[in-house]
C-alpha cells in the first residue's frame, strides 16, 4: 500500500504504510525487507526536502544491506544518499558516495545505474567548478545512456553540459 499511496502523491499515507511494513518485517526477521523499507521512507522524506530524516533512513537501510552484503541494494541507497548530499551542498561527500556506487555498479555491468551515477558525479564536480572532470563524467553518462536508450538521462546530460558551457 505504501507504493500505491506514493504513486497517488499521498506521502503521509505512504509513509504510514511503509512504516507498518517495516514493523511487520521486524516481527518476521526479514532484514532485507526492513532495509528496503527504510530506503522507501527515506525517499519520501527526500521528496519533501526533509534531508536529515531522509539521510537517517538511508543510513539505517545501508547498515542492514551492508550486514547482508547486498551490493545492489547498497548501490541504490548510496546513490540516494549522494543525491541528498548534492541537494544540501555537500559536494565532496556526493563525489565520494558516487564513486562507491560506480564501483559496485561496474561489478554488475548495470549501465543504467552507471549512467545515472556519472550524471550525478558530473553535477557535483561542476558545482565545485571542476569542469573538465565534470565533462568527462558527462561523456560517460551520455555514452552509456545512448547505448541503452535511456533518453531521460541523455537529455539531462545535455542540459547539464549546456549549463557548464555557459559558465
Amino acid at each position: 500500500l505504501g507504493i500505491a499511496y506514493k504513486n497517488l502523491g499521498d506521502i503521509k499515507m505512504s509513509r504510514k504504510f511503509y512504516r507498518e511494513s517495516i514493523s511487520l518485517k521486524e516481527i518476521l526477521g526479514d532484514k532485507k525487507g526492513i532495509a528496503y523499507g527504510f530506503n522507501n521512507v527515506g525517499e519520501l522524506f527526500q521528496k519533501e526536502d526533509n534531508y536529515s530524516e531522509a539521510l537517517a533512513n538511508f543510513r539505517n537501510s545501508f547498515q542492514l544491506l551492508d550486514s547482508l552484503d547486498d551490493k545492489r541494494g547498497m548501490s541504490i541507497v548510496l546513490s540516494n544518499m549522494a543525491d541528498v548530499n548534492l541537494r544540501i551542498g555537500n559536494y565532496q561527500k556526493t563525489i565520494d558516495l558516487v564513486y562507491q556506487t560506480i564501483e559496485i555498479d561496474e561489478g554488475y555491468d548495470d549501465k543504467y545505474s552507471l549512467s545515472v551515477s556519472y550524471l550525478l558525479l558530473a553535477e557535483a564536480l561542476g558545482s565545485t567548478k571542476r569542469y573538465q572532470e565534470a565533462l568527462k563524467a558527462l561523456k560517460m553518462a551520455e555514452d552509456l545512456s545512448r547505448e541503452i536508450g535511456a533518453l531521460k538521462v541523455y537529455y539531462q546530460s545535455q542540459v547539464l553540459k549546456a549549463n557548464f558551457l555557459d559558465e
